[in-house]
């Protein structure tokens, strides 16, 4: 997709006039997208991270991983796997080591609802599901909303189907899969994580797109019926073309950062705008009115994590950056369809 060699250009390019922030760094690069789709499994980019320190330790030389990639899956408080993966990583060793972790682009998103307490009435919101397909051969549309509790707290989860019928899922019910059509279908889980007390209630709500990929597309109306707050995360994979999925009702911009952002021994870094025009390879000045330099971009998820931290730690310059292109990539288009670069 060439998102890596932009990446890897931002960070050390020596091409003038321009250079990368650090033009002399040497490179470890680690492709681990494996998955379908361009996807990344936690356990290769823990062990990408692993590979990349080692390396570093075998030369006694200092390291920055970078890892401009996340997800929304989880409960956003540090607790996950490839979390606790990177807390080891970053602390452990000789010294001389940082975790980068690009703090996603989802503020705007409509990833992120709170569902208020409702002990007697169930509180409401829908995940609106565009026309779609699947992201990749053999890869047909995923989408998933991850629902949490507060620690010491339960709920119920019901899901309205398009034909009107509900499935429901509590803690005393077993995983429910419930068929959409054409092979598409819904699975509802529900983990209680009784060994440890910090953590609460997990419902995962997962679409799978049938035979050509796609999920039924429309509008799923959500509930919760529980005794504390309860919030839910979005995250999709599919080909939606203009219309991305989201959330309707109790949508929040703050809690957007991408795991593993959230991790405590990751160096979170959103974004902030320098630039709002420039010229581009034909002379014609491209100029964005949305973007307000000096500002953190709209885009740039948020903080704090769930747990109360704060984050991102930093911001950047993430915003209209220019970079290398790779020759596999498609041409980047700007506002109002502008050519934004050449391949040159």
């Amino acid at each position: 997709a060439g998102h890596g060699t932009r990446v890897a250009s931002i960070a050390a390019g020596g091409a003038e006039p321009f250079p990368g922030i650090a033009p002399g760094a040497e490179l470890i690069v680690v492709r681990a997208d494996r998955l379908p789709g361009g996807r990344y499994d936690e356990a290769d980019v823990a062990d990408a991270l692993r590979f990349a320190f080692a390396a570093a330790d075998l030369l006694g030389r200092p390291c920055v991983t970078n890892l401009s990639l996340g997800g929304q899956a989880g409960a956003h408080d540090g607790s996950s796997w490839l979390e606790q993966a990177i807390d080891a990583l970053a602390w452990e060793g000789p010294g001389g080591r940082a975790v980068v972790v690009s703090a996603g682009n989802d503020a705007e998103a409509a990833i992120h609802a709170r569902f208020p307490s409702s002990p007697g009435a169930a509180a409401a919101a829908s995940i609106v599901v565009p026309t779609n397909g699947g992201f990749g051969p053999g890869a047909p549309a995923v989408a998933i909303v991850d629902f949490w509790s507060a620690a010491g707290s339960s709920f119920a989860l019901e899901v309205t189907l398009l034909d009107g019928s509900v499935a429901v899922v509590d803690g005393d019910q077993p995983a429910l899969e419930v068929p959409l059509g054409g092979g598409a279908a819904l699975r509802l889980q529900m983990t209680e994580h009784a060994d440890d007390e910090t953590r609460g209630v997990e419902a995962i709500a997962a679409w799978t797109g049938g035979d050509d990929g796609a999920i039924p597309p429309g509008r799923y109306p959500l509930r919760v019926r529980g005794t504390a707050p309860v919030d839910a995360w979005l995250s999709a994979e599919a080909d939606t073309g203009v219309f991305p999925f989201r959330l309707e009702g109790g949508v929040r911009d703050d809690v957007t950062l991408s795991i593993p952002a959230t991790a405590r021994g990751a160096l979170a870094v959103g974004s902030v705008t320098v630039r709002a025009s420039w010229t581009n390879h034909l002379g014609v000045l491209l100029e964005d009115s949305s973007a307000v330099p000096g500002l953190a971009s709209r885009f740039s998820a948020r903080g704090p994590t769930a747990d109360g931290r704060f984050k991102p730690d930093l911001l950047a310059p993430g915003e209209w950056i220019v970079a290398a292109q790779s020759v596999a990539a498609e041409l980047p288009l700007g506002p109002g369809g502008g050519v934004a670069s050449a391949i040159d």
